[in-house]
């Protein structure tokens, strides 16, 4: 970032398997690295093996839903929803 000061560098992540972006954040030459928060159509949370959300700062999986979430091809699972 030093050598391109008018450079704007981006963490982004999305799943591979669709190839979108769902959060972004701006790198800034801190040493913590963030994904960033949820763009625009996103929902992210982060739950234990239980489903439930996790106090910030704990680990857990991260779960993306909105624009780019597949439906299940299961009627009887999206009708659960």
């Amino acid at each position: 970032l030093e050598r391109f000061p008018a450079t704007q560098v981006w963490n982004t992540y999305g799943p591979t398997e669709a190839t979108v972006v769902a959060c972004a954040a701006r790198l800034t030459g801190e040493p913590l690295v963030r994904i960033g928060l949820p763009l625009d159509g996103w929902d992210l949370a982060v739950v234990d093996g239980r489903g439930h959300h996790v106090a910030g700062g704990e680990s857990g999986e991260r779960l993306i839903g909105g624009h780019g979430r597949a439906r299940a091809l299961d009627r009887e699972k999206e009708a659960g929803e």
